[in-house]
């Protein structure tokens, strides 16, 4: 009697797996070839070249603060006819232009990420003095002389009729976070007004079609009173919204974002815009101050960089949420830690998927066994069947 049964390593499977492996080493070899990285003399003289950049930097800041006398009475919140300076920062993920308009991200670059045309990822301005992180009173940038207190860190100060106000932004040099502390000192008898910061990108407008969607659109997020609030935005429509009570809001593409983790006593209030003219998505931060007090602080962290669930989770919990794994999470969030694993142990993408096959595989097997062992009963009792029909 011939035997039908199939086994599970036939000829079939074994070229099929054979060829998977030889695609998934030839995808890995070009995209090696096309995309090399850099020489590890290189990274270590851009490194270098960096760090001297910045102690010559805080060296020229810290001279020029100490011979410049500041009249703390005659320095307005508002930036008109005061011209802008600007700071720049680098560590070994982005780089970044401080102003001293609100003290926000003037411009930032993702060094270590490019897009279709290899040009670096970049968050630019969100409007005239509207930056990333930009702190806002009364509709106005306050404007800030900034003083480069560390390698890592600088402080803002400015002062008028109402208050007296220090920002204080720390880099977190292997990340792309920094730390934000906002101090408020209001004076008697000053009507005590709201911070605004704004958080945003400009909107990457895209084709799309059926079978390649356009990915890159903006998405807000925001989790307001304990839920979250995902928003996927219409590039040829306008959109508004407010949440009155939120700890994070995020507004970005499909693979890099923005957000800003609040941690201050009360929370603010977000309000959410996009405009189809200029393709700008930007949400602004509303802290309101208790009148009662004649001190304010606020408290957030910045990040600006790629939505990676090591990343973001490494800096708090919070960011991870960002990341839309839409209806299949609770599959794909094991399946992705599995394959950081597998690629940390193969540094292989391909071999790493190829591993993660065989693993879900061999955890299929049994109901594949039991499955098999059904279908041969079933054969079995074929030919009675037919011949009781018969």
């Amino acid at each position: 009697m011939e035997n039908n049964e199939n086994s599970f390593l036939d000829k079939n499977t074994i070229l099929a797996i054979a060829l998977s492996i030889l695609f998934f080493v030839g995808w890995q070899y070009y995209v090696q070839k096309k995309y090399p990285q850099p020489d590890k003399k290189t990274v270590a003289a851009q490194k270098a070249a960096d760090k001297e950049l910045i102690e010559k930097t805080n060296s020229a800041l810290i001279t020029k603060n100490r011979e410049k006398t500041v009249e703390i009475t005659e320095v307005p919140n508002t930036v008109k006819n005061k011209a802008e300076v600007q700071t720049i920062y680098r560590n070994e993920n982005f780089e970044t232009t401080i102003s001293s308009y609100g003290m926000g991200f003037k411009k930032v670059l993702l060094k270590s990420y490019s897009d279709r045309e290899n040009n670096p990822i970049e968050f630019s301005e969100l409007g005239q003095h509207i930056y990333n992180f930009s702190t806002y009173y009364k509709g106005q940038p306050v404007n800030f002389n900034v003083v480069r207190a560390g390698e890592n860190l600088f402080v803002g100060r400015s002062f008028n009729n109402d208050f007296e106000i220090k920002k204080i932004v720390e880099f977190n040099p292997k990340s792309y976070n920094a730390d934000i502390t906002i101090q408020v000192q209001w004076k008697e008898g000053a009507t005590r007004g709201s911070l605004e910061t704004f958080v945003g990108n400009k909107a990457v407008d895209i084709s799309s079609s059926m079978f390649v969607p356009a990915y890159e659109g903006p998405e807000f997020f925001v989790i307001n009173e304990g839920s979250e609030e995902r928003e996927r935005v219409d590039v040829e429509k306008k959109m508004t919204g407010s949440y009155p009570k939120v700890t994070l809001a995020s507004v970005g593409s499909q693979y890099f974002t923005s957000a800003l983790l609040d941690e201050s006593d009360v929370l603010p209030a977000v309000a959410v815009d996009y405009n189809p003219e200029t393709k700008v998505a930007v949400l602004k931060v509303t802290h309101k101050p208790v009148e009662m007090k004649d001190k304010f602080e606020t408290r957030y962290t910045a990040f600006v960089g790629p939505k990676k669930y090591d990343i973001l989770s490494s800096i708090d919990p919070s960011f991870s949420q960002m990341i839309n794994y839409c209806i299949f999470s609770v599959l794909s969030k094991p399946k992705l830690t599995m394959r950081k694993w597998l690629h940390g142990i193969f540094s292989n993408w391909g071999l790493s998927i190829i591993f993660l096959t065989i693993f879900i595989r061999l955890i299929l097997l049994p109901i594949n066994i039991s499955s098999f062992k059904s279908m041969k009963k079933m054969q079995k009792i074929q030919p009675p069947l037919k011949a009781i029909k018969e």
